[in-house]
């Protein structure tokens, strides 16, 4: 699944499209897209629609009932 993740280094702002996945029974994450200290909403609305953030894949997860 991927998701948008903001980390601040040293009191900058970085955003990355993020990934994660499981190895060897762990969950581990890996960088899809550095999109730099501050994105504008053209590039990250376009990296957001390529790599499907926010969007779930039907038939994955538990149901409930």
């Amino acid at each position: 699944m991927a998701y948008l993740e903001k980390k601040r280094v040293q009191g900058r702002t970085y955003c990355y499209i993020m990934q994660s996945y499981r190895s060897g029974g762990k969950v581990k994450r890996r960088i899809l897209e550095y999109l730099g200290r501050s994105p504008d909403a053209k590039r990250l609305a376009a990296a957001l629609k390529y790599w499907k953030v926010g969007k779930k894949k039907p038939g994955k997860g538990k149901g409930r009932g």
